[in-house]
């Protein structure tokens, strides 16, 4: 991954402003922080296993399971009285 950009932003020295003195500076910084951790993370919540569980919820196009239509296969549209 290249993260420079982010990783400069970590040490972000703006202008300071007029009413909120380095208060928008140090959001920069604490973004880019959360950034780059989230981009480094590995030990994300997702599931690892693929049991079962998480079988069954994956169908690639083209599967049998799928449903052939939404509003049940009649192929017009229920709601224009036809």
């Amino acid at each position: 991954l290249r993260c420079r950009g982010i990783r400069e932003l970590i040490t972000y020295k703006g202008e300071p402003d007029a009413f909120k003195g380095d208060a928008n500076n140090q959001r920069v910084r604490e973004t880019a922080k959360e950034a780059m951790e989230m981009l480094y993370n590995t030990t994300a919540n997702l599931p690892v296993s693929s049991g079962p569980s998480v079988q069954g919820r994956i169908q690639g196009f083209g599967s049998a399971m799928a449903p052939t239509s939404v509003n049940g296969g009649s192929g017009g549209d229920s709601s224009t009285g036809g």
